[in-house]
């Protein structure tokens, strides 16, 4: 069999506000518009063709988890929903896998390759501010001109989530609600910090799956 590469992720999403779950109904195989999970704090749903993930919290009110990912995914094959809390797809074109499921409440997504490839993704939002363990914790304004071009600038920089980092995850939040990336395979993956639409700082994750 080939050997595989994996990276796995967990998306939590937090609030300062408590919040239930929802029931979601299941659906095999997922509607084409994307597959949906209850989370603690609502529901969420990620679009199988673009890995843009998003959630939907008791208020009602819809936010991004993340952004399509900045890789050329090509065709995602059809998703297969193995119970409300599992589902499972591929991208041929890239020899990737996706299993998504629910982790105590968490949604978690596992990405596994058959050959060498790298995946640009998760991508923050640019209204708010980032959550960064570097020394006792920065957080930091997407919109602070300190950190887009002054003295501490970030744009344009990268870093190594298991050597920069002293835990391998970062968050990003809007007002009370925000969302937490954990890399349970933190090895081979960097976060490099840009520019959104607005000039505002915005992460990008990449990963490279290698079989050595």
């Amino acid at each position: 069999m080939p050997a595989k590469r994996t990276l796995a992720l967990a998306l939590a999403v937090a609030t300062t506000a408590t919040l239930t779950a929802a029931a979601t109904p299941e659906a095999t195989p997922a509607r084409p518009h994307g597959v949906t999970f209850a989370v603690d704090g609502g529901t969420a749903r990620i679009d199988p063709a673009t890995l843009a993930i998003s959630a939907r919290g008791d208020d009602g009110r819809t936010r991004r988890l993340t952004a399509s990912a900045a890789t050329d995914l090509g065709d995602p094959g059809p998703v297969r929903r193995a119970a409300r809390d599992r589902a499972r797809w591929t991208y041929p074109e890239r020899g990737l896998t996706a299993t998504a499921y629910t982790d105590h409440g968490r949604l978690a997504l596992t990405l596994t390759a058959t050959r060498d490839t790298k995946l640009r993704w998760p991508v923050t939002g640019t209204k708010g501010s980032l959550q960064l363990p570097r020394g006792e914790g920065l957080d930091v304004p997407t919109a602070d001109p300190f950190w887009t071009s002054g003295e501490q600038r970030l744009t344009g920089t990268t870093v190594d989530v298991s050597a920069d980092l002293t835990l391998p995850l970062w968050g990003y939040s809007a007002g009370r609600h925000g969302v937490s990336y954990l890399i349970l395979t933190d090895i081979g993956t960097s976060l490099t910090f840009g520019k959104g639409p607005d000039g505002h700082l915005r992460t990008t994750a990449a990963h490279t799956f290698d079989k050595g």
